[in-house]
C-alpha cells in the first residue's frame, strides 16, 4: 500500500508484534497508520486506540450480586493482547467483595463453543455449586448464557463485552429474573472515531501521544437502560452489533485532548 501512493493505513491486525516492522517502515516514508482499538506496542510511528471495555462490567457485575456469592471466571486466550491485565482486573473486583469468592476459572478461548463446553464440565464436575456471578474477558457472553440454559441452572449476573443483539435481546426478554452488566459500541462506531482520528493526524492536527485511551466508565449497559440497546424475540445467538449514536464511542469532543490541535477536518 505504501508503494501504491496512499495516504495513511487504518489497521486491525490479528497480531500487532509481528506488523510492527511493516508499520514503522510506512511512518518512515511519510505514511500514518492508525491501529483501530488495538495496541501496537513498541512501534515508533503507529498511533493506535484502545478500548478497556471489561474492566467497568466487573464491579458492576460483583454490584449487581450485593458484593456476595461463587464467581466463576471465564479466561480469553492467555498472553493475548490484554488479556491477562482484564483477568487481573476480574481477580481485584472480586477481592474487594470480602463475601464473594472465586470458585473457578475456565478456558473461553474467546470462542462462544468452547466457553460453553468448558462451563457445562465445570457445572457437571461440582453438582449443587451455584454459580452467582461470571466475569468473562469479552466476547464469549452467548456461550456462556447457552451452557447456562442448557444446564437448566439459574442465570448467574454476567459481565459481556462486547454486546451482541442476540444477548441484548435475551436479556431483554428475561429482564424481570436477571440482571447483567455490559459495554456495547459497534464497529461502525469505532470505524468513525478512528477515521476521525487519521484525518487529524492527515491534516497536521498533531498527535500529543501514540496511544489513545478510549474510556466507557459511565456508559454500561443495565436493566435500567436495556431498553435503549435491545430488540425483542432475537435469537440468542444472532451476531449482529446493537446500534447506538455515532459519537458514543469517541466524539470529537473526546479526541481534541489527545491533539495539540482540537477539530475533525470533514466534519
Amino acid at each position: 500500500m505504501v508503494r501504491q501512493g496512499v495516504d495513511g493505513v487504518i489497521i486491525l491486525p490479528l497480531s500487532t508484534e509481528a506488523i510492527i516492522p511493516a508499520i514503522d517502515a510506512a511512518g518512515k516514508a511519510g505514511v500514518p497508520v492508525v491501529g483501530l482499538d488495538s495496541p501496537l506496542p513498541g512501534s515508533k510511528y503507529g498511533v493506535y486506540t484502545f478500548t478497556d471495555n471489561n474492566s467497568p462490567t466487573f464491579s458492576q457485575t460483583m454490584k449487581i450480586i450485593g458484593g456476595k456469592g461463587n464467581v466463576l471466571i471465564v479466561r480469553g486466550v492467555a498472553g493475548s493482547g490484554a488479556e491477562a491485565a482484564w483477568y487481573d482486573e476480574a481477580v481485584k473486583a472480586v477481592k474487594r467483595c470480602p463475601d464473594a469468592k472465586i470458585v473457578g476459572e475456565i478456558k473461553g478461548d474467546w470462542n462462544n463453543a468452547t466457553a460453553k463446553t468448558n462451563i457445562l464440565s465445570f457445572l457437571a464436575s461440582r453438582p449443587g455449586t451455584q454459580i452467582d456471578a461470571v466475569l468473562e474477558m469479552g466476547g464469549m457472553a452467548p456461550g456462556i448464557f447457552d451452557a447456562f440454559i442448557q444446564q437448566g441452572a439459574k442465570m448467574p449476573a454476567v459481565s459481556i463485552a462486547p454486546c451482541t443483539v442476540g444477548v441484548l435481546s435475551w436479556w431483554l426478554d428475561n429482564k424481570s429474573k436477571t440482571s447483567h452488566s455490559a459495554t456495547c459500541f459497534s464497529g461502525y462506531q469505532s470505524a468513525w472515531s478512528n477515521w476521525g482520528v487519521m484525518m487529524r493526524i492527515l491534516a497536521g492536527k498533531g498527535p500529543k501521544v501514540n496511544g489513545m485511551s478510549i474510556s466507557l466508565v459511565g456508559k454500561t449497559v443495565t436493566n435500567a437502560n436495556l431498553e435503549k440497546y435491545a430488540k425483542p424475540g432475537l435469537k440468542l445467538d444472532a451476531q449482529d452489533e446493537p446500534a447506538g449514536p455515532i459519537s458514543d464511542y469517541a466524539s470529537d469532543k473526546f479526541l481534541n485532548m489527545y491533539f495539540r490541535k482540537p477539530g475533525t477536518p470533514g466534519r
